[in-house]
């Protein structure tokens, strides 16, 4: 339901008589269409290590999938390391050097945003369509709780 049908002001009075759930119903694993919805750029560091990750969010355009789920929208994540140098401008940019931001690399050919000359930044990958493997992975402390993700490098083109 979107926010704009309603006074968000009310919702705080809006009383329940049900529990809510603590645990999320996972997309179903396998493969499926979708169109990336958004991403997050973070940054991460852990002991003597740091990077850049970016975290893009699809929206699983299946039926079974919000059947399963029991939403009308089923979002999953894919994960991609990146790899981030100084610009000529003095300002943090993508390397393209070979070997690096193979993922990105790999999303973005499955966007047809890959070619050589073709001018590219993160924003045109909102609305794209693709297609994605999902696969589940278990809560380290809590294995009842299952992340749905798109596996990694199981980013494809819509039409393969």
């Amino acid at each position: 339901m979107s926010n704009d049908l309603f006074d968000v002001s009310e919702l705080s009075e809006a009383a329940v008589n049900e529990a809510n759930s603590t645990n999320i119903i996972p997309c179903p694993e396998g493969e499926f269409p979708a169109i990336i919805k958004k991403f997050d750029i973070r940054s991460w560091s852990k002991d003597d290590r740091s990077g850049v990750m970016l975290d893009v969010h699809l929206d699983i355009d299946d039926a079974n999938a919000r059947e399963a789920t029991q939403r009308d929208e089923v979002i999953v994540r894919h994960s991609c390391s990146l790899d981030v140098v100084k610009g000529a401008n003095g300002k943090p940019a993508l390397d393209t050097k070979p070997g690096t931001n193979v993922d990105l690399g790999r999303l973005r050919a499955a966007t047809n945003l890959n070619s050589p000359g073709q001018a590219f930044n993160l924003n045109m990958l909102i609305g794209q369509p693709v297609k994605v493997l999902v696969t589940h992975r278990q809560n380290p402390d809590n294995p009842e709780e299952v992340y749905a993700e798109v596996k990694r490098g199981k980013v494809k083109s819509i039409n393969s």
